[in-house]
């Protein structure tokens, strides 16, 4: 995770943000073993993401950052969140209980924000068989979701520092 962070930080460094980070967009490149990105096809500049509150062009739903979900919100907080989602899709399994939602329902949104706070045990949790990724698990969610509430200005520092158990993916 901490390879795609620093991903997620130079992108966002050189004015960038990829706007579709996923499982199926994280790739290890061989021979080096380095984790990044690929389809950079969503990708918009900082400006652009904010002068129109994001937009709606493309991505996958079941990665989709809760503040882009519900206002169209595209910065490096929601780049992040969107990466918390693939480290949870690698953790379950492919088995994410907001996973058949699309992003256009309403229930999606709500689905979503419930399973990452007030339902997180059952919802999540107890989908997660590796105690070392449950633990990530709940340091991720407690960064994004204090209290239940959801959290829109998360840092790379923080990020990283989150899943301190948890091993490099």
């Amino acid at each position: 995770m901490d390879e795609l962070a620093s991903c997620v930080e130079r992108l966002y460094g050189v004015g960038w943000l990829h706007c579709d980070i996923s499982f199926f967009n994280c790739l290890i490149f061989q021979p080096e073993d380095k984790a990044g990105f690929i389809d950079m096809g969503a990708a918009k500049t900082i400006e652009q993401a904010a002068k129109n509150g994001g937009g709606w062009a493309t991505g996958t739903p079941q990665f989709m950052s809760l503040s882009f979900l519900l206002d169209g919100t595209q910065n490096l907080s929601t780049e992040l969140e969107s990466l918390m989602y693939v480290f949870l899709y690698i953790a379950t399994g492919a088995r994410l209980v907001w996973k058949p939602y699309r992003h256009d329902q309403r229930e999606a949104r709500a689905v979503k924000m419930m399973s990452m706070t007030y339902e997180f045990a059952g919802d999540v949790l107890s989908r997660i068989e590796d105690p070392v990724f449950s633990a990530a698990a709940i340091n991720l969610q407690r960064l994004f979701f204090p209290s239940n509430q959801h959290c829109r200005n998360v840092t790379v520092q923080a990020f990283r520092q989150a899943p301190a158990v948890a091993p490099v993916i």
